[in-house]
């Protein structure tokens, strides 16, 4: 048998719902192989660890791994390599990201959000309320000094052209967190909105983006999702506010 621990956290009152859900996920993702899923589950922190056993368990690893990264590890950091976390908290001039058990950190500074993804916002506050990067969310982060506490870093590469992907598309989202996407599609069946819905795409087990159509007004699809989901948090882009404050980096992400 083979454990990974993933760079994955579950919290909040939905936690064993998002570990059903990751399960039922992998389960279906393995149809097909010679594995067998022994246990998904999460320590006293929230991380998430697979196990899995069977003829085809390397495989199967490696689709979660890339799925959902592994959780660093002290020691194992280097620089310019690429982590996956979920933030934990956000000061007037830091965002830090969990990347791993036993309070494993990274410290991201506004000099750095500034200088790669919105070189037009006055201060950390603003860029992160226009890119919805709230507590929880995950974020893929590029070390700089792995040799400090908490570990130095940026966005990685991937997570900013991500943004500005979702710039180019010119629909406004709804960001989630605390919810499993089956809990969402259900949250906006009930308000009569799902036929608004573009897609609800999966950002880690418990954070979703809801792509809203053209014609949908954000606003009032996160405030429909948190009247049904009192225990998320919802937070709106907009696609013109992004890219007023990303200015050139949208050209070259």
């Amino acid at each position: 048998m083979t454990a990974e621990t993933l760079s994955e956290r579950v919290y909040g009152p939905n936690r064993e719902r998002a570990l059903l859900s990751l399960r039922f996920s992998l389960e279906r993702a393995f149809e097909g192989l010679k594995v067998s899923l022994t246990d998904v589950g999460a320590d006293g922190e929230g991380w998430v660890t697979v196990s899995i056993e069977g003829e085809d368990s390397e495989v199967a690893l490696e689709y979660v791994r890339r799925m959902y990264g592994t959780a660093l590890r002290r020691g194992e950091a280097s620089r310019l390599s690429e982590a996956r976390g979920k933030v934990s908290e956000i000061t007037p001039e830091t965002v830090i990201v969990d990347v791993g058990p036993g309070g494993l950190r990274a410290s991201i500074s506004w000099s750095w959000i500034q200088r790669q993804l919105s070189p037009r916002a006055e201060s950390l506050r603003e860029a992160v309320e226009a890119f919805c990067i709230l507590a929880n969310i995950p974020l893929y982060v590029k070390i700089v000094d792995p040799c400090v506490e908490p570990i130095e870093a940026k966005l990685s590469e991937r997570q900013v052209r991500m943004y500005a992907s979702w710039v180019k598309s010119g629909l406004g989202r709804v960001v989630v967190t605390s919810a499993t996407k089956s809990m969402l599609k259900k949250a906006l069946r009930s308000s009569s909105l799902i036929g608004r819905v573009v897609d609800i795409e999966q950002l880690g087990v418990l954070e979703h983006s809801i792509l809203c159509s053209l014609t949908a007004d954000p606003e009032l699809l996160a405030s429909a999702v948190q009247r049904a989901l009192p225990e998320t948090s919802a937070a709106v882009f907009d696609p013109v506010r992004a890219m007023r404050l990303m200015g050139s980096r949208l050209l070259y992400p």
